[in-house]
């Protein structure tokens, strides 16, 4: 069942990753309640999450030493999932 108020709590949260797509409804929506999925700026970011996923999934490793390789895909991973730590492994 949907909740019927917002999520403080998460938001909060949610206000400490990068790259979200800020509206009423992605609040409403990170907080469970009934929300528009078509509304644009959740569109734009659901395109934008394909694109980075579609980068991260197809990136050539002899393109690039080792080292610049992994912080290549740590920050392709932070912009998908908005934010990583130390050790983080997909």
């Amino acid at each position: 069942m949907a909740k019927n108020a917002l999520d403080r709590e998460i938001i909060d949260l949610a206000r400490t990753l990068q790259g979200t797509p800020w509206c009423d409804e992605y609040e409403k929506m990170i907080s469970g309640m009934m929300y528009n999925p078509v509304h644009p700026k959740l569109l734009e970011g659901r395109h934008r999450a394909r694109c980075l996923a579609h980068k991260f999934n197809n990136l050539d490793p002899n393109s690039e030493p080792f080292e610049q390789f992994q912080k290549t895909q740590c920050a392709l991973l932070e912009g998908m999932v908005g934010k990583i730590g130390s050790g983080s492994f997909v």
